[in-house]
């Protein structure tokens, strides 16, 4: 008769109802980096519904920043580009007679 040997290979961790019982290294590092997967696509899924839900409050606040900006850089710019022509004080609004004329 032939004997058959049979290898008995120990696995790590193995357990008779074939679970599990210590996890390896490399099944931590894969959970790991799966947990942060999950988490790094929820945040963005995230930031893009709250950008979708509020895009109109801050297209409006913006609109507001820049027509303030200009609003206040625009006296400057003409005065700075006409070279001082324009007018200031009394002489910008001249007095409207009361009476006419004639």
């Amino acid at each position: 008769m032939v004997e058959q040997r049979f290898c008995k290979a120990k696995v790590v961790g193995s357990n008779p109802i074939g679970g599990s019982s210590k996890i390896t290294i490399m099944q931590k590092i894969i959970n790991v980096l799966a947990v942060l997967s999950f988490v790094g696509t929820a945040s963005i899924i995230g930031g893009g519904v709250y950008l979708y839900t509020q895009k109109d409050v801050i297209t409006e606040r913006v609109k507001e920043e820049v027509v303030n900006g200009v609003a206040e850089a625009l006296p400057e710019l003409i005065a700075d580009a006409v070279g001082g022509i324009v007018p200031t004080g009394d002489l910008a609004q001249p007095e409207v007679p009361s009476e006419l004329p004639f």
